[in-house]
């Protein structure tokens, strides 16, 4: 995965770049996922090789995350979950068995406790993005940066401040 770290927050006049709030354990410990800046309507790929792919849809509207899928994989002969956050879609058949990494399996959306989602702000920042989150045998959420070793851009960027807009006439 060579995307970034979502970074961009706030109204499109007052925009903010802070990508550390969207590590795992930030805020305070509280966030139990990673945000991984993906455009609206992209379609993502598996993170497993060979898995069983679940969709779970917000018919409601109240979950956090929104729709998401769930793949189950076996890795050293643990049993883990990804789950993908904030999608628009599921791509092909599910439930069903995943074959590769190169498997295109959703299509990322704004679904769930998103703000902002699909409008630049002022200096071409948006927060779509998916919520990554692993949890590993014993259920509980691990990092998933350090699991599957992800090239995020931004990931080390400690900047995290206001930028004033400038008004456009």
């Amino acid at each position: 995965m060579h995307e970034g770290l979502r970074g961009w927050y706030g109204k499109i006049g007052s925009p903010r770049w802070c990508p550390q709030q969207s590590k795992f354990g930030a805020r305070g410990g509280k966030h139990k996922g990673l945000d991984v800046a993906v455009y609206e309507g992209t379609h993502t790929n598996s993170l497993v090789n060979d898995g069983w792919l679940v969709w779970i849809p917000d018919e409601t509207g109240t979950k956090k995350i929104g729709n998401q899928i769930q793949i189950h994989f076996t890795h050293k002969k643990e049993r883990y979950t990804v789950v993908y956050g904030h999608l628009k879609d599921v791509l092909g058949k599910h439930p069903r068995r995943i074959k590769s990494k190169n498997e295109k399996v959703a299509i990322a959306g704004c679904t769930g406790n998103t703000t902002y989602c699909g409008i630049p702000n002022c200096h071409g920042g948006r927060e779509d993005h998916i919520h990554l989150v692993l949890y590993g045998p014993n259920g509980e959420p691990q990092d998933p940066n350090l699991f599957f070793k992800f090239r995020l851009r931004n990931y080390d960027d400690k900047e995290c401040k206001w930028y004033p807009c400038r008004n456009v006439e």
